[in-house]
């Protein structure tokens, strides 16, 4: 696959489907976690240089592999209540649970992003057969009419949603963020769930290197990081004020863990822990917000 192939799609959507497939290959984190698309998509790509030592490159790696679990948990625990039958993925990069989780056979899933990724992901996964009804939607989410082309694929607003905002949050605006909110939730039924994932960069202190470091990239153009100054419980207001209930926080590295493999699990996300405390990476700064909109008529605590 050659690098034309990559015009419109973002590097950090390759970053974090390389980095599955790293995990995947991995010997001790791939006994947890595989993702055999990825490494598909991925590895006909050109090799990256990555600015990084290979202490800095497995934090990166668990603080995904975490995160993907959570949300993979997320989705299993929902859908096994048969209350949901539909699924959108907002910005979903190079994506890969309709095809890889059990528990979406036969759900709706709708992957939204901009037409560049949609088409380099059909390219890259054609022939494989995807468990969910997956159905790609061509959008800019920074532009007001996405969810009216989202409804034009099929989504029904009145049907119970299951809305996942993996690794958006942190790439666009304040305002560009309650527009966003505003629109999952005026296309929301009740009992319908969002969880989002956002970078608090507001708990780090002026002085903090990290802080220093994004600022440093921003003037140099060099990162696509939004920083905002909001805290976690900023970002929890900003879906309380829309008329969202939060159903909690989660640090990245402070994931509830469960089977299987659940010693295997905990012994890397203690050494994740230790690890993140030396080398004082970004991981401690993204969190998940999870949240549902409760009505009249919830049935569903």
């Amino acid at each position: 696959m050659t690098t034309e192939n990559l015009e419109g799609v973002s590097s950090t959507s390759i970053l974090l489907a390389r980095t599955r497939a790293e995990i995947t290959k991995h010997p001790e984190l791939g006994r947890v976690f595989k993702d055999p698309l990825s490494v598909k998509m991925t590895d006909p790509l050109p090799e990256e240089d990555l600015e990084c030592d290979k202490e800095t490159r497995y934090l990166f790696q668990c603080e995904v592999l975490f995160r993907t679990l959570l949300i993979d948990e997320w989705l299993e625990l929902h859908l096994k209540s048969g209350a949901y039958q539909q699924v959108v993925f907002l910005a979903s990069g190079l994506e890969t649970r309709s095809f890889r989780l059990q528990c979406l056979e036969g759900v709706k899933v709708f992957e939204v992003d901009q037409p560049p990724v949609v088409d380099f992901v059909s390219k890259a996964l054609r022939g494989e057969t995807p468990k969910a009804r997956r159905i790609s939607v061509k959008a800019d989410l920074t532009e007001a009419d996405w969810h009216e082309k989202l409804i034009k694929e099929g989504f029904s607003p009145d049907q119970r949603t299951l809305w996942l905002l993996e690794g958006l949050l942190m790439y666009v605006n304040l305002e560009d963020t309650k527009n966003l909110i505003f629109t999952v939730w005026d296309n929301s039924t009740h009992d319908s769930r969002v969880i989002a994932q956002f970078l608090a960069d507001g708990e780090l202190k002026e002085d903090d290197e990290r802080l220093k470091m994004i600022k440093g990239e921003l003037e140099k153009k060099e990162a696509f990081l939004q920083l905002m100054g909001l805290t976690s419980e900023d970002y929890k207001s900003l879906f309380q004020e829309q008329g969202f209930e939060c159903e909690g926080i989660i640090s990245t590295k402070n994931i509830p863990l469960r089977e299987p493999l659940l010693k295997e699990k905990s012994k890397i996300l203690e050494e994740f822990r230790k690890l993140e405390e030396s080398k004082r990476t970004l991981a401690t700064t993204k969190f998940f917000v999870g949240c549902v909109k409760k009505g009249p008529t919830s049935e569903f605590a």
